[in-house]
Protein backbone atom coordinates (compact mmCIF):
# COMPACT_ATOMS: atom_id res chain seq x y z
CA UNK A 1 0.00 0.00 0.00
CA UNK A 2 1.64 3.30 -0.75
CA UNK A 3 1.93 6.19 1.76
CA UNK A 4 1.83 8.68 -0.89
CA UNK A 5 -0.09 11.50 0.95
CA UNK A 6 -2.50 13.34 -1.31
CA UNK A 7 -1.68 16.09 -3.50
CA UNK A 8 -4.02 18.66 -2.21
CA UNK A 9 -2.24 18.11 1.22
CA UNK A 10 1.37 18.84 0.26
CA UNK A 11 -0.03 22.33 -1.96
CA UNK A 12 -2.34 23.67 0.17
CA UNK A 13 -2.46 27.46 -0.81
CA UNK A 14 -1.28 27.08 -4.21
CA UNK A 15 -4.01 27.78 -7.39
CA UNK A 16 -4.41 28.12 -10.76
CA UNK A 17 -1.48 27.16 -13.24
CA UNK A 18 0.98 26.83 -10.48
CA UNK A 19 -0.86 24.25 -8.82
CA UNK A 20 -1.58 22.39 -11.84
CA UNK A 21 2.57 22.61 -12.64
CA UNK A 22 3.32 21.73 -8.75
CA UNK A 23 0.78 18.59 -9.10
CA UNK A 24 2.76 17.31 -11.85
CA UNK A 25 6.27 17.78 -11.28
CA UNK A 26 5.18 16.15 -7.83
CA UNK A 27 3.94 13.05 -10.18
CA UNK A 28 6.56 12.83 -11.99
CA UNK A 29 9.00 12.89 -8.91
CA UNK A 30 6.69 9.93 -7.11
CA UNK A 31 6.66 8.16 -10.59
CA UNK A 32 10.56 8.18 -10.89
CA UNK A 33 11.14 7.66 -6.96
CA UNK A 34 8.44 4.61 -6.73
CA UNK A 35 9.96 2.61 -9.68
CA UNK A 36 13.76 3.38 -8.92
CA UNK A 37 13.12 2.09 -5.30
CA UNK A 38 10.81 -0.88 -6.48
CA UNK A 39 13.57 -1.90 -9.04
CA UNK A 40 15.95 -1.74 -6.42
CA UNK A 41 14.15 -3.46 -4.14
CA UNK A 42 12.94 -6.11 -6.28
CA UNK A 43 17.05 -7.31 -6.67
CA UNK A 44 17.08 -8.78 -3.18
CA UNK A 45 13.61 -10.57 -3.57
CA UNK A 46 14.85 -13.22 -5.57
CA UNK A 47 11.01 -14.52 -6.16
CA UNK A 48 9.73 -11.61 -7.29
CA UNK A 49 13.18 -11.39 -9.29
CA UNK A 50 12.15 -14.26 -11.13
CA UNK A 51 9.46 -13.35 -11.65
CA UNK A 52 10.23 -10.15 -13.08
CA UNK A 53 12.55 -12.08 -15.49
CA UNK A 54 9.94 -14.21 -16.39
CA UNK A 55 7.57 -11.61 -17.38
CA UNK A 56 10.16 -10.09 -19.36
CA UNK A 57 10.65 -13.26 -21.32
CA UNK A 58 6.87 -13.84 -21.99
CA UNK A 59 7.19 -10.60 -23.28
CA UNK A 60 9.64 -10.66 -25.45
CA UNK A 61 8.18 -13.81 -27.03
CA UNK A 62 4.84 -12.63 -27.23
CA UNK A 63 6.40 -9.71 -29.87
CA UNK A 64 8.22 -12.29 -31.78
CA UNK A 65 4.97 -13.51 -32.55
CA UNK A 66 3.84 -10.54 -33.48
CA UNK A 67 6.31 -9.94 -35.79
CA UNK A 68 6.09 -13.49 -37.30
CA UNK A 69 2.18 -12.82 -37.70
CA UNK A 70 3.13 -9.30 -39.62
CA UNK A 71 5.26 -10.82 -41.68
CA UNK A 72 3.03 -13.36 -42.95
CA UNK A 73 0.50 -11.47 -43.70
CA UNK A 74 2.03 -8.04 -45.22
CA UNK A 75 5.66 -9.49 -46.43
CA UNK A 76 7.41 -6.47 -45.01
CA UNK A 77 10.94 -8.02 -45.59
CA UNK A 78 11.63 -8.51 -41.83
CA UNK A 79 15.02 -10.04 -41.89
CA UNK A 80 14.63 -11.63 -38.09
CA UNK A 81 11.58 -13.33 -38.51
CA UNK A 82 13.23 -16.27 -39.79
CA UNK A 83 15.53 -16.77 -36.37
CA UNK A 84 12.17 -16.01 -34.67
CA UNK A 85 10.70 -18.90 -36.45
CA UNK A 86 13.09 -20.99 -35.13
CA UNK A 87 13.09 -19.66 -31.59
CA UNK A 88 9.59 -20.11 -31.67
CA UNK A 89 9.51 -23.92 -33.13
CA UNK A 90 12.66 -24.98 -30.54
CA UNK A 91 10.74 -23.48 -27.39
CA UNK A 92 7.08 -23.90 -28.25
CA UNK A 93 7.08 -26.39 -31.11
CA UNK A 94 5.20 -23.66 -33.69
CA UNK A 95 4.57 -25.79 -36.84
CA UNK A 96 4.65 -23.84 -40.40
CA UNK A 97 0.66 -25.99 -40.56
CA UNK A 98 -0.13 -23.56 -37.87
CA UNK A 99 1.05 -20.44 -39.90
CA UNK A 100 -0.64 -21.16 -42.61
CA UNK A 101 -3.45 -21.49 -40.70
CA UNK A 102 -3.33 -18.02 -39.13
CA UNK A 103 -2.73 -16.56 -42.69
CA UNK A 104 -5.37 -18.35 -44.32
CA UNK A 105 -8.31 -18.43 -42.01
CA UNK A 106 -6.73 -15.14 -39.29
CA UNK A 107 -6.86 -15.49 -35.70
CA UNK A 108 -9.93 -18.00 -35.09
CA UNK A 109 -9.20 -20.81 -37.60
CA UNK A 110 -8.48 -24.18 -37.04
CA UNK A 111 -7.77 -23.80 -33.12
CA UNK A 112 -7.85 -27.11 -30.96
CA UNK A 113 -8.24 -28.06 -27.27
CA UNK A 114 -4.61 -29.32 -27.38
CA UNK A 115 -1.92 -29.11 -29.19
CA UNK A 116 -1.34 -25.50 -31.41
CA UNK A 117 -3.46 -25.28 -34.19
CA UNK A 118 -2.80 -21.75 -34.94
CA UNK A 119 0.07 -19.24 -34.77
CA UNK A 120 -1.98 -16.69 -32.74
CA UNK A 121 -3.24 -19.35 -30.46
CA UNK A 122 0.49 -19.43 -29.14
CA UNK A 123 0.33 -15.49 -28.63
CA UNK A 124 -2.70 -15.76 -26.45
CA UNK A 125 -1.37 -18.26 -24.22
CA UNK A 126 1.93 -16.30 -24.19
CA UNK A 127 -0.59 -13.43 -22.79
CA UNK A 128 -2.54 -15.39 -20.64
CA UNK A 129 0.76 -16.79 -18.98
CA UNK A 130 1.59 -13.34 -18.85
CA UNK A 131 -1.15 -11.70 -16.34
CA UNK A 132 -0.91 -14.36 -14.38
CA UNK A 133 2.68 -13.65 -13.97
CA UNK A 134 2.08 -9.71 -13.30
CA UNK A 135 -0.54 -10.89 -11.22
CA UNK A 136 1.47 -13.11 -8.59
CA UNK A 137 4.14 -9.60 -8.74
CA UNK A 138 1.68 -7.64 -7.65
CA UNK A 139 0.53 -9.75 -4.92
CA UNK A 140 4.29 -9.28 -3.58
CA UNK A 141 3.75 -5.44 -4.12
CA UNK A 142 5.27 -5.03 -7.74
CA UNK A 143 3.28 -3.33 -10.95
CA UNK A 144 5.20 -4.65 -13.91
CA UNK A 145 3.81 -2.02 -16.37
CA UNK A 146 4.68 0.56 -14.24
CA UNK A 147 8.14 -0.78 -13.86
CA UNK A 148 8.95 -1.14 -17.34
CA UNK A 149 7.36 1.64 -18.52
CA UNK A 150 9.76 3.87 -16.35
CA UNK A 151 12.85 1.41 -17.42
CA UNK A 152 11.32 1.99 -21.12
CA UNK A 153 12.08 6.09 -20.40
CA UNK A 154 15.23 5.69 -19.04
CA UNK A 155 16.45 3.93 -22.19
CA UNK A 156 14.55 6.51 -24.40
CA UNK A 157 16.50 9.24 -22.18
CA UNK A 158 20.00 7.50 -23.04
CA UNK A 159 19.34 7.53 -26.39
CA UNK A 160 17.80 10.79 -26.94
CA UNK A 161 21.39 12.24 -25.10
CA UNK A 162 23.44 9.52 -27.36
CA UNK A 163 21.78 11.25 -31.12
CA UNK A 164 22.28 14.73 -29.17
CA UNK A 165 26.19 14.24 -28.49
CA UNK A 166 26.12 13.06 -31.85
CA UNK A 167 24.33 16.33 -33.42
CA UNK A 168 26.64 18.47 -31.42
CA UNK A 169 23.70 19.78 -29.27
CA UNK A 170 21.82 18.73 -26.15
CA UNK A 171 19.36 21.27 -27.18
CA UNK A 172 16.02 20.08 -27.91
CA UNK A 173 14.98 20.65 -31.51
CA UNK A 174 11.88 22.31 -30.35
CA UNK A 175 13.97 24.63 -27.98
CA UNK A 176 16.38 25.09 -30.93
CA UNK A 177 13.97 26.19 -33.34
CA UNK A 178 12.66 28.46 -30.94
CA UNK A 179 15.52 30.13 -30.56
CA UNK A 180 16.53 30.35 -34.33
CA UNK A 181 12.98 32.07 -34.82
CA UNK A 182 13.81 34.62 -32.43
CA UNK A 183 17.23 35.04 -33.89
CA UNK A 184 15.48 35.98 -37.13
CA UNK A 185 13.31 38.05 -36.15
CA UNK A 186 15.89 39.77 -34.31
CA UNK A 187 18.13 40.36 -37.74
CA UNK A 188 14.98 41.09 -39.21
CA UNK A 189 13.83 43.99 -36.59
CA UNK A 190 17.86 44.84 -36.95
CA UNK A 191 17.93 45.44 -40.66
CA UNK A 192 14.47 47.50 -40.64
CA UNK A 193 16.10 50.07 -38.24
CA UNK A 194 19.30 50.05 -40.57
CA UNK A 195 17.40 51.01 -43.42
CA UNK A 196 15.33 53.74 -41.49
CA UNK A 197 18.30 55.74 -40.26
CA UNK A 198 19.65 55.65 -43.60
CA UNK A 199 16.74 56.99 -45.05
CA UNK A 200 16.53 59.27 -42.37
CA UNK A 201 19.87 60.43 -43.09
CA UNK A 202 20.02 60.69 -46.83
CA UNK A 203 16.44 63.05 -46.26
CA UNK A 204 18.24 64.94 -43.78
CA UNK A 205 21.76 65.33 -46.50
CA UNK A 206 19.26 66.36 -48.91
Amino acid sequence: MSDRKPIQDQIKGVGGAAKKELQDQYSRYYYTTENRDKLKAIESDPESGALYDAANVLRSDMEKVSAVESEVLYHKGDKEVPGYKAYLKDKYGLTEDAIKNFVIGGVGSSTRKTGMGNLHQLYEELEKQLTDTKGRLAENGYDYDRMTGYEQSLVDAEEYRKKSRKSGSSTPPSTRLRRLFHRLLFLLFKGWTICALELRMLAITT
